[in-house]
């Protein structure tokens, strides 16, 4: 469940010279059974976020997704959330990002994936994933797996499996299977695929559910040859280093595109 942000932040600049951008947003009593993490997609600058006039957490910049668990600052009803910053943000971007999710007390995390080969050329998919419990008991669960050819829906695999989830933390799972006949994803024909990954209840119950799109490709190494997709790939390049004697650099670059 997610929580869209308005895109109209409040700017003031205070005494000292720093920034802050506030809004408010309501948040119903339904809520209240989950877990709240406030998601950034990106940072573009170190900033203090601030939920209800508490301190909630201070990011540097990134590129990636930071996410800040605000459960314990929330409240039914009107919230305020602040953004302090010494440097100005003008990115548009960087406040439509910004949202709320709103996740069971245990959720997947995150899914990572592997392809790998062995020595009777079969391949195979791991998958690790990370479950996160934030209650303080351990939580047995059903986990269903499932890869999907988008482009043809073709179900490659169904699985089932069983796990316990730890109390209050992530609790990592690996599994692997089989990869049958598959399309390889390369520049000139990005294939995707898409994993499904559901984590039910001892009775069955769905309590999340998460999905990844996937390129499957191979990549080795034979006879010193780089091999990608079963095809062998050659590198090429040039120095582009620069003689601290020379004079000229924009025609030692020139020279260097010409050669």
């Amino acid at each position: 469940m997610r929580v869209e942000l308005s895109n109209n932040w409040n700017h003031i600049q205070v005494e000292g010279g720093s920034n802050q951008y506030s809004q408010q947003t309501v948040l119903e009593k339904d809520y209240f059974d989950f877990v709240a993490l406030m998601v950034c997609e990106y940072v573009p600058c170190t900033m203090t976020i601030f939920v209800n006039g508490q301190d909630a957490a201070t990011i540097s910049p990134c590129i990636t997704s930071v996410k800040v668990d605000v459960t314990a600052l929330l409240s039914e009803g009107e919230n305020h959330i602040l953004l302090e910053s010494n440097e100005p943000i003008d990115n548009d971007s960087f406040f439509e990002s910004i949202h709320i999710d709103v996740l069971p007390q245990t959720y997947i995390e995150s899914i990572a994936t592997q392809v790998d080969r062995d020595d009777n050329d079969i391949l195979s998919l791991k998958l690790k994933l990370e479950v996160m419990n934030v209650m303080t008991l351990d939580t047995p669960l059903k986990i269903k797996l499932s890869l999907v050819d988008v482009d043809n829906e073709v179900q490659l695999f169904q699985e089932d499996g069983r796990m316990v989830a730890k109390e209050t933390g992530i609790t990592e799972v690996t599994v692997s299977y089989v990869l049958g006949d598959v399309i390889l994803w390369s520049y000139d024909n990005p294939y995707l695929y898409d994993i499904g990954v559901t984590i039910t209840d001892h009775l069955d119950r769905e309590v999340h559910t998460l999905s990844l799109p996937i390129g499957i490709r191979t990549l080795s190494m034979i006879g010193g040859e780089i091999i990608l997709n079963e095809k062998k790939v050659s590198l090429k390049g040039v120095d582009l280093g620069f003689d601290d004697e020379a004079k000229d650099y924009e025609a030692y670059i020139k020279s260097l595109k010409s050669s």
